[in-house]
């Protein structure tokens, strides 16, 4: 699936080689919560890719 980088109303954008996401944050919930996720995402992938081990 390919990233259609700055298509109108696009709410992601890859230039310059860096890619960054265009989300309005309202208030502090907003924001704690967009954090919240953001860090699961993270530990998520971090966790998957220790998992796999060095393959030896």
């Amino acid at each position: 699936m390919g990233l259609r980088s700055g298509a109108k109303g696009s709410m992601a954008r890859f230039e310059d080689g860096v890619f960054s996401l265009n989300v309005q944050v309202q208030d502090a919930e907003e924001r704690a919560l967009l954090y919240r996720w953001t860090k699961e995402i993270c530990l998520y992938r971090l966790h998957a890719y220790f998992e796999r081990g060095t393959g030896k």
